[in-house]
């Protein structure tokens, strides 16, 4: 069901934020501008759908599985996404496109990128 959000179903929305669960929600990027322009605040769906993907990086420590770190991860989210809006405010466009332009920045700079290698904490039978 991705692309829920398009430029047939944006028209009709009527509510002042979009946060929801499913992935893939905008059918193209500049819909999201489309929701800017409308004045309806997007919080991207990669961005507070990390959850899962950060507990299970975590799963994958050295150190093994540690629920409050993971925890303390996730609740990092927050954080983001009050970036992310703040920088789509102060640029004057959309929060997807912000979110895309924060992750790049910090991709290129390294921030969060992982220190040691991958411990997988199995055994092979």
């Amino acid at each position: 069901m991705g692309g829920i959000l398009n430029e047939k179903t944006i028209p009709n929305l009527r509510c002042k934020a979009i946060a929801g669960g499913a992935n893939n929600q905008l059918l193209r990027d500049t819909d999201a501008e489309a929701l800017r322009a409308r004045g309806i605040l997007y919080a991207p769906d990669f961005v507070i759908n990390a959850g899962g993907l950060l507990n299970v990086a975590a799963e994958i420590e050295e150190n093994g599985y540690c629920p409050i770190r993971s925890r303390n991860q996730c609740h990092k989210i927050y954080d983001t996404l009050l970036s992310i809006y703040e920088i789509a405010e102060k640029n004057g466009e959309s929060t997807n496109k912000a979110a895309i332009s924060l992750g790049d920045h910090r991709i290129q700079l390294g921030i969060g990128k992982r220190e040691r290698p991958l411990v997988f904490h199995h055994t092979v039978g």
